[in-house]
């Protein structure tokens, strides 16, 4: 199965901007997880990044066939509505 430029290009951007994330954070004060510092989160993203895009490299997707990528956008679509939806109406339920 073939996979487009596109999606290994991101990949591996995602990969090394997780690499990047790490190698930054590990500068900050970790701490442990009864006393978390300023860097626990920020390299636990950044494990968290790199874990996902490796596994979003080694996956094998079948070619997605049109119906199914015009499927994609509208879903994609409506999860942005929603979302805008939901940041419109939260002050208005009386939440800050």
């Amino acid at each position: 199965m073939q996979r487009r430029p596109g999606e290994t290009l991101f990949g591996v951007v995602l990969l090394g901007l997780g690499v990047f994330a790490i190698y930054i954070a590990s500068a900050l004060p970790f701490g442990s997880l009864n006393s978390p510092d300023s860097g626990l989160f920020p390299v636990y993203i950044g494990v968290a990044l790199t874990m996902f895009a490796a596994l979003s490299l080694v996956a094998r997707v079948p070619a997605a066939s049109e119906p199914a990528e015009r499927a994609g956008l509208v879903r994609v679509l409506v999860l942005i509505a929603a979302i805008a939806m939901y940041a419109w109406l939260l002050p208005r339920a009386g939440f800050i």
